[in-house]
């Protein structure tokens, strides 16, 4: 078996830990965070206040935007 083969054969175990040591609490973390900002945006959704009417201005290619002004002229 060639030298470069053995050693990485030597290695696998090694670097599988490693990664495995790794991965799984950067994953633990990443659902916590994930679910509380879920549960944050969701609970803010159902028990905010209305989000405010867009103004004119900012629809200005819309048909809202279109009928206003002509309804004007």
């Amino acid at each position: 078996m060639p030298h470069w083969l053995q050693l990485m054969a030597e290695s696998l175990p090694t670097l599988l830990w490693a990664g495995l040591i790794f991965t799984i609490p950067l994953t633990l973390l990443s659902f916590a965070f994930g679910l509380t900002l879920g549960l944050a945006t969701a609970v803010a959704r159902l028990f905010g206040p209305a989000p405010l009417e867009p103004s004119p201005v900012s629809m200005s290619g819309s048909s809202a935007a279109r009928r206003c002004s002509s309804s004007s002229s």
